[in-house]
C-alpha cells in the first residue's frame, strides 16, 4: 500500500489529523505492502451468484487491455495462466477454488481492489501455494485485511499473484453476495460497582458498560449504565493491518479518544511467523506483546488478532484514556471453525468480562445476562458467550495463580499460564 493510501486511511479514521505531521504522531508503519506500478492486462470474468447453494461460479470470457486501477496499485495479470473456478463464502472469509492452466506458479501474495481500482489490502500467503497446470488448490483471503471496506463498495476485484507482482488469475466478486458473509463479534464487559478485592466476582448491570465489535464490518457499538443514566456510542473501529505500533504518549487526548474504546492489531501473518506489537502510554512506558507461530500455513487462519481495551473509555468522557492495555486479548479464528482465546494482560478494580461465540446475544441483553450470572452464583451456559471473566482487582498475569480468571461454564478459577480458551464455530 502506498504510504499517502495509508494516510488518507488513517485520516477517514480518525486517528490522525490531515496536517500538521499527524502521520508521524500516530503510528509507526512496520512495513510497507508489496506492490507493483506496471501496466494492468485484466482478465474479464463473468460472476454467476448460485442463489441456492454457497458457492459464486466464475468464468474467464478472454482478455483484456483496459487498464482498471491508477500507477502503484496495479498488477500485471498473465493471460490463461489460471483461473479462478468458484469462491465460497464462509465465516469472516472468502474460500477460492483455483485450477492452474498453463506453466508452474507460486502464489505468495493476494490484493484486494475496490470497483474504483484502489488497494484494499496485499495479504500475504506463507508459505507460497505451488499451482501447476490441472491441479485446483484451495486460497483463503481473511476478509478483516478489508479494513471494513468490503460493506463499503459494490464489488470486489481479487488478484492472485506472486511476489514479483505478476498476477496469475483474477475474479471480480459482488460484494452484496460477500455481505452474506457470517459476522465475528466479540464482546466486553466493564462492571464497575463491587469490592476492589481479588476474587470478587460480583457486579451490578445497573454499572456496567459494554461494547461489540464487529470485526469484519470494523464496527463497534457501545453503551455505558450509571444508575438512570444511559448513552450509547457507535463507529468505526481502528483495526490495524501492518501497523505493529500504537504511540499514545504523541496523541492528544481527542485523537485517543477518537480510536474508539477498542484497538485491534491484526497479525499481517496470520499466526504463520512471530509477530510483536508495541504499546507506549502517555507517560512513555513501553508494552511488548509478542504473538507466537501458531501455525505453519497462513491458510489455515482467518483472524489473529491482538485487542485492546480501555475499560475508560465512554462517551463523552474516558479520564485519561491512558494505555488502551487495561485488558489484552490475542484472539485467532482458524478455517476448520474453532478460535482460540488467549487472555495476555488484564488489571484494574473493574471486573471484565470476554464474549464470543459462533452468535453473541443480542446487544440490548446484557445487562439480563449480568443479572443471571450473579443470581446462579457466576455461572452461565455456553450459549451467552460469556468465555471468561476477570475479578475485581485482578492483574494478568501477576494474580494468574491467585482468583484472577473464571470460567463461568466450568464453575472454576483458571491457574493455567496462559489462558487459553477454546470456542467452536457453526460454519
Amino acid at each position: 500500500m502506498l504510504i499517502e493510501d495509508l494516510k488518507g486511511f488513517l485520516v477517514s479514521r480518525g486517528l490522525i489529523n490531515s496536517v500538521g505531521g499527524g502521520m508521524e504522531r500516530a503510528v509507526e508503519i512496520a512495513g510497507a505492502v508489496r506492490a507493483a506500478s506496471l501496466t494492468l492486462a485484466v482478465i474479464v470474468l463473468v460472476l454467476i451468484a448460485v442463489v441456492t447453494g454457497v458457492f459464486v461460479y466464475i468464468y474467464t470470457t478472454g482478455a483484456s487491455s483496459e487498464t482498471g486501477a491508477s500507477a502503484g496499485k496495479a498488477v500485471v495479470v498473465m493471460r490463461s495462466a489460471a483461473t479462478v473456478e468458484a469462491v465460497k463464502v464462509g465465516a469472516g472469509y472468502l474460500e477460492l477454488y483455483v485450477r492452474g492452466l498453463q506453466g508452474e506458479h507460486k502464489i505468495d501474495v493476494i490484493y484486494v481492489y475496490n470497483e474504483h481500482g484502489d488497494l484494499l489490502a496485499a495479504i500475504g500467503v506463507n508459505p507460497p501455494i505451488k499451482l501447476e497446470p490441472g491441479e485446483v488448490k484451495r486460497i483463503v483471503i481473511p476478509l478483516v485485511m478489508l479494513h471494513g471496506e468490503l460493506f463499503q463498495t459494490s464489488k470486489i476485484r481479487i488478484v492472485l499473484a506472486t511476489s514479483s507482482g505478476v498476477g496469475i488469475a483474477t475474479g471480480v466478486v459482488d460484494a452484496v453476495t460477500l455481505r452474506k458473509v457470517k459476522p465475528i463479534v466479540i464482546g466486553l464487559v466493564a462492571g464497575r460497582a463491587g469490592e476492589c478485592t481479588i476474587g470478587n466476582l460480583w457486579t451490578d448491570s445497573n454499572y456496567i458498560h459494554w461494547v461489540y465489535v464487529d470485526l469484519i464490518k470494523g464496527e463497534y457499538k457501545l453503551r455505558y449504565i450509571d444508575g438512570s443514566y444511559t448513552v450509547d456510542a457507535q463507529g468505526r473501529a481502528t483495526i490495524l493491518v501492518n501497523v505493529s505500533v500504537l504511540d499514545l504518549s504523541r496523541l492528544f487526548w481527542t485523537e485517543r479518544y477518537n480510536l474508539g474504546p477498542v484497538v485491534v492489531f491484526i497479525n499481517p501473518y496470520s499466526a504463520s511467523k512471530d509477530y510483536t506489537v508495541r504499546v507506549i502510554d502517555i507517560y512513555g512506558n513501553e508494552y511488548v506483546f509478542d504473538m507466537k507461530a501458531l501455525v505453519q500455513d497462513s491458510q489455515e487462519v482467518v483472524i489473529d488478532a491482538l485487542i485492546l481495551w480501555e475499560d475508560l473509555w465512554w462517551p463523552g468522557t474516558g479520564e485519561s484514556l491512558d494505555n488502551y492495555v487495561d485488558h489484552v486479548v490475542r484472539f485467532t479464528v482458524f478455517t476448520n471453525g474453532t478460535a482460540r482465546i488467549e487472555v495476555v494482560r488484564a488489571s484494574g478494580c473493574y471486573l471484565h468480562m470476554f464474549m464470543f461465540s459462533s452468535s453473541l446475544p443480542d446487544f440490548n441483553s446484557v445487562p439480563r445476562i449480568v443479572d443471571e450470572y450473579v443470581a446462579n452464583d457466576y455461572m452461565l451456559p455456553p450459549e451467552y458467550g460469556v468465555v471468561y471473566v476477570k475479578s475485581h482487582a485482578a492483574v494478568v498475569p501477576d494474580d494468574i495463580l491467585k482468583h484472577a480468571i473464571w470460567d463461568p461454564v466450568r464453575g472454576v478459577w483458571v491457574k493455567d499460564w496462559p489462558p487459553v480458551f477454546h470456542v467452536h464455530i457453526l460454519q
